[in-house]
């Protein structure tokens, strides 16, 4: 394995020299984005299986961004200037908050 170089100090650096490596070996971020939910261990598999949509977001968000435009200009339009998103806790979560404030399913 190539040697692997950081802009670091103190506690950071410590933590870098302790962990990276391993990350690496067990290949975690290679396995995040094949969404492989076993990394977060048996009693949490179930639930990160259904919260691992987001590491698609950069793909499959592009074919949204036309449509968000013709609704921004269409708001615009209307005089709306501002726009509020709300959400708590992750990017998964934000639509069950939106869609559970507005009274609508997923």
């Amino acid at each position: 394995m190539s040697t692997l170089s950081y802009d670091a100090s103190g506690a950071a650096q410590q933590a870098i020299e302790q962990h990276v490596r391993v990350l690496v070996e067990d290949r975690v971020a290679t396995r995040i984005f094949a969404k492989d939910a076993s990394l977060w261990g048996p009693e949490a598999e179930s639930e990160a299986a259904i919260r691992l949509g987001w590491v698609e977001a950069a793909a499959v968000s592009r074919a949204l961004v036309g449509g968000i435009l013709e609704l921004r200009d269409a708001f615009r339009a209307e005089g709306v200037s501002r726009i509020v998103l709300c959400g708590m806790g992750g990017s998964s979560l934000a639509p069950e908050v939106i869609a559970g404030t507005a009274g609508v399913g997923l």
